[in-house]
């Protein structure tokens, strides 16, 4: 049986001193809805995807990181060096999807 967990931004401090924000997508709604998303659509049921998707730097799947306790000492960016998390806040994603009309 799977765990319900809900999508989270993760709001981290970096090793090297800067900081960063993660979409960590749980297995919710929200999650679901956004991997149907094509980075394009900014309608209907996608309408504010692309404006939110601009307040993270990267998503996290919801099997790459399996619980809040893993969070430190990660690295997303594996370009960026000293990118290991050092500190974070978690934000829970509550989202309110527009109900499609059939016309």
């Amino acid at each position: 049986m799977i765990n319900f967990r809900s999508t989270k931004i993760i709001h981290a401090d970096l090793k090297n001193g800067s900081s960063d924000s993660y979409l960590w997508l749980g297995n919710d709604k929200f999650a679901q809805v956004f991997n149907e998303w094509d980075f394009e659509n900014n309608e209907g049921k996608f309408k504010g995807f692309m404006e939110f998707d601009c307040r993270v730097g990267f998503t996290i799947e919801h099997d790459e990181l399996c619980k809040e306790q893993d969070i430190i000492g990660r690295s997303f960016d594996d370009g960026l060096p000293n990118s290991e998390i050092i500190d974070y806040e978690l934000e829970e994603v509550i989202w309110k999807f527009e109900e499609i009309k059939d016309a």
